[in-house]
């Protein structure tokens, strides 16, 4: 890990940072404005983006949905987990 690895590191760490922080500023504003029941279509939206991602981008058929749902969870745990962080703290505001 002396090269392009610890680079490649970093790059991958600020793109999980920045889709948290992007995921959870979106929703902490669509929970102050509409509610946070509007604002729970923001995690199931970036769920269902990954999912869509992964499948077309692997080109998926029949079997293999385990494998499927696995990955689009690792993509979309981020901006999951940023959006509840969001939405935890739009409810303690309330």
């Amino acid at each position: 890990m002396f090269g392009i690895e610890s680079d490649l590191i970093r790059y991958l760490v600020a793109l999980g940072v920045g889709t948290a922080l992007t995921a959870a500023i979106i929703t902490w504003v669509m929970a102050r404005r509409h509610g946070r029941k509007a604002a729970l279509l923001v995690p199931l939206a970036i769920f269902l983006g990954a999912v869509g991602m992964v499948w077309r981008i692997t080109g998926q058929g029949g079997g293999a949905h385990l494998n499927l749902i696995a990955m689009a969870s690792v993509l979309a745990a981020p901006g999951i987990f940023g959006a509840l962080i969001a939405l935890l703290i739009a409810a303690r505001r309330r």
